[in-house]
């Protein structure tokens, strides 16, 4: 639906992490950074320099990732690493569905089935972020 030659296909532009990040905050938004693995496994960025645009991204804003990607896609299984990386670095995690592609694959909705948790803490600090 989004590729080239659909009907809601729309050139890129590239920006930078650091802009989106300051035009998202500028439109009232909060800076999420989806499937961060994905840039290793799609983009063979390293590790060490992931983390490092994390830091960089967060000094902008950044206030989240999204971790979870498609379980069809079985050569990236890290979930709980990213986790781990998320809580390291204060960082929120968000969940939901995607739908880019056309193939049919689909994660159905709720079909994420993880043990999610928040604690009086964590509600305390995603309203207060809903309210910032």
């Amino acid at each position: 639906m989004m590729n080239e030659g659909c009907p809601a296909f729309v050139e890129k532009i590239s920006i930078t992490p650091m802009k989106a990040s300051e035009l998202i905050r500028k439109a009232g938004g909060k800076v999420v950074l989806a499937h961060p693995v994905c840039y290793q496994y799609e983009d063979n960025v390293q590790l060490t320099e992931l983390l490092s645009l994390l830091d960089d991204m967060k000094a902008d804003g950044l206030e989240a990732i999204y971790i979870y990607v498609d379980k069809h896609f079985n050569k990236i299984n890290e979930i709980e690493h990213w986790k781990q990386i998320a809580k390291n670095k204060h960082l929120f995690i968000t969940m939901g569905s995607d739908y880019h592609f056309t193939d049919q694959i689909h994660p159905m909705i709720g079909l994420l089935n993880e043990d999610f948790h928040v604690t009086d803490q964590q509600k305390i600090q995603i309203l207060n972020h809903i309210l910032d």
